[in-house]
């Protein structure tokens, strides 16, 4: 067995929404590299978005507070210790905090482009006459 699967590495950034480009620099996003981290990403080439579930353990609890916040941006990155590369970008839908014994998981559910479909317009108009 290579000594390469010793070194994996995950890297998880929750942005809190900004006015303007979500790809700029985030300063108020908050970097989790440091503690226990699973994913499950679901990717697909239907029309379907794609989605992800990350589960966090042992966040502080100042922490935990400060990601319940509307339209919160997920990026995870995982990789090997000199190479990690972005496996997922989406929106958070869900964030649950579930205490089990002395620690504490917190569950992001999310999906790719979640707010730009909710807030989604179409402006269509139609010559008189048109029927319905």
């Amino acid at each position: 067995m290579s000594e390469v699967q010793f070194k994996r590495r995950v890297r998880l950034l929750l942005a809190h929404p900004i006015v303007g480009d979500f790809a700029k620099a985030q300063p108020n996003a908050v970097e989790v590299t440091d503690l226990r981290v699973s994913f499950k990403i679901t990717k697909t080439l239907t029309k379907e978005p794609n989605t992800a579930e990350v589960e966090v353990s042992n966040m502080s609890r100042l922490l935990r507070q400060s990601l319940n916040v509307k339209d919160m941006r997920v990026i995870v990155e995982a990789g090997y210790a000199d190479h990690i590369a972005g496996i997922f970008i989406g929106d958070a839908r869900t964030l649950d905090h579930k205490r089990e014994g002395a620690d504490w998981t917190t569950l992001i559910k999310c999906g790719d482009g979640e707010r730009g479909a909710a807030l989604a317009r179409v402006n269509t108009s139609f010559k008189t006459g048109t029927p319905l």
